[in-house]
C-alpha cells in the first residue's frame, strides 16, 4: 500500500499530513482508501472509458499490452477488466515483457531496459508516468529492433 500511494496525485495537497505521507511512520492506508473511494471514479466507468480507448487507438490492428514487466502490469489489468468490465478484455490475455524482448534482442540475459537510460532514476509508481517512461522505452526497443 506504501509503495501505490507515492504516486496518488491527489493525495498531493494532504502529503504535509503525516497519515497520508507514505514516508511518515504515522501513515494510515485506510485514510488513503477513505481518499480514494471519495475522490476516484468507479472502476467499472474507468474500465470502460479504458477499453473503448484501447479498441479506438488500435482499430484495424491487434492490441497488444507491453511493460516491464508484463507480469506485474498484465495481472493487475486482467484483474480490473475481468472484475470491472463488462466485455472482454480487449488485450485478451497475452503481452509482451519489454525486458524480456531487450535481453533476446541484446542476446544477453543480464540486461535490463534501466540501461537504456531513459528512467532517471526509479518509476514513480503513478500509472501515467511509468505508462509514459515505459512507452518511451518501448520505443527504443523497437527502434534498436529496426535497426538490426
Amino acid at each position: 500500500m506504501i509503495v501505490s500511494a507515492k504516486g496518488l496525485r491527489c493525495l498531493d495537497d494532504l502529503n504535509n499530513r503525516d497519515e497520508f505521507n507514505p514516508k511518515s511512520d504515522k501513515f494510515d492506508a485506510q485514510k488513503v482508501l477513505d481518499v480514494l473511494y471519495e475522490k476516484g471514479e468507479k472502476p467499472e466507468i474507468v474500465m470502460e472509458e479504458y477499453a473503448s480507448w484501447v479498441k479506438k487507438v488500435t482499430k484495424g490492428f491487434k492490441p497488444i499490452e507491453v511493460a516491464a514487466p508484463i507480469k506485474f502490469d498484465g495481472m493487475f489489468t486482467t484483474w480490473y477488466f475481468d472484475n470491472f468490465y463488462h466485455g472482454e478484455n480487449p488485450f485478451g490475455y497475452g503481452g509482451e515483457d519489454i525486458n524480456s524482448m531487450y535481453r533476446g534482442l541484446m542476446k544477453d540475459i543480464n540486461i535490463n531496459v534501466v540501461n537504456l537510460g531513459l528512467r532517471g532514476g526509479d518509476l514513480p509508481h503513478n500509472a501515467l508516468e511509468d505508462a509514459v517512461i515505459q512507452a518511451k522505452e518501448f520505443e527504443k526497443v523497437l527502434e534498436l529492433l529496426r535497426s538490426k
